[in-house]
């Protein structure tokens, strides 16, 4: 896109979006909802004003407001043709780029008026997708027996396939982060069961004074805990300084999603508090006697 949505003189600095040609009904097989404006109609053909639409960031990114992008001229930029002016005419929802990771500026133009040579066609229907296979083929065999009609999937195997490589991806950080979580509970357990060893005799002592067992044990849960405070403190820090790293696997929910955050540090509290239950337990059952007649 060029002219009057940027002023950049280099292709750097040229305002750009993911341009498609479509139908006048692919929004409403698409689900997507026209924000401002207009959706194309049977009128927008070759030879009338040449119209186009943006997707909402595309909107937002270059006119601040999706009502601002409204009656604006730009130019679309093509290699082979030059510079195309059209009038955008309405503003749509977003949608998300191929890898169905991020959103990025979107432009549709009617297809009547941008012809192209592949076609991807989306039917809504209520019932099972792969059942009106054959009749596609035979609908579209009518209209012109040229047309080859390939690739007929279900949108959600599509959606499956393109995600596959994110899935594994995501699979390895959950195994990975399941081992890191298995070994800090194993070193937790460790390093209080060390301590509970080196402390028998403080511990026996203290039954034998009358020192209730439920406190001994809820000092060494406490404990636990303090030392589980301060890694997850320091963890979460930096989780929330390097969650953009992550941000082109994630799908669904953002970087900083703050109910991933707390369900984590749950889970790791909910560990902590297993890894320091046994120790405490251990603690517990210290016999005063046998303490004090090893002194």
């Amino acid at each position: 896109i060029s002219g009057t949505t940027h002023d950049g003189q280099s292709e750097a600095d040229r305002a750009w979006a993911s341009w498609f040609a479509v139908t006048p009904r692919a929004f409403d097989a698409l689900g997507l909802a026209v924000l401002a404006g207009r959706p194309f109609d049977d009128n927008d053909l070759h030879g009338r004003q040449p119209v186009a639409m943006l997707s909402r960031t595309a909107a937002e990114r270059y006119f601040d407001r999706i009502g601002d992008a409204l009656g604006r001229t730009i130019a679309i930029h093509d290699a082979r043709t030059g510079d195309r002016r059209v009038t955008i005419v309405g503003v749509v929802s977003d949608t998300r780029d191929n890898q169905l990771i991020r959103t990025s500026p979107q432009l549709y133009v009617p297809i009547d008026q941008w012809p192209v040579a592949d076609l991807t066609g989306v039917i809504r229907t209520a019932g099972e997708p792969v059942a009106l296979a054959g009749d596609v083929r035979q609908i579209m065999r009518r209209l012109d027996p040229d047309v080859a009609v390939s690739d007929l999937k279900p949108l959600t195997q599509i959606i499956h396939e393109e995600l596959s490589s994110t899935v594994i991806i995501n699979g390895l950080f959950l195994a990975m982060g399941g081992l890191a979580l298995a070994l800090a509970s194993a070193g937790l357990f460790g390093v209080i069961s060390y301590s509970v060893g080196q402390r028998r005799r403080e511990f026996g002592i203290r039954l034998a004074l009358g020192a209730a067992p439920r406190v001994i044990a809820r000092q060494i849960v406490v404990e636990g805990l303090r030392v589980t405070a301060i890694g997850m403190a320091i963890g979460l820090l930096l989780a929330f300084g390097l969650a953009r790293i992550a941000e082109t696997t994630l799908v669904g929910i953002t970087p900083r999603d703050p109910a991933t955050f707390v369900g984590v540090s749950l889970v790791v509290i909910a560990v902590a508090l297993a890894a320091s239950w046994g120790p405490a337990l251990r603690a517990m059952h210290v016999d005063p006697a046998r303490t004090l007649r090893a002194e």
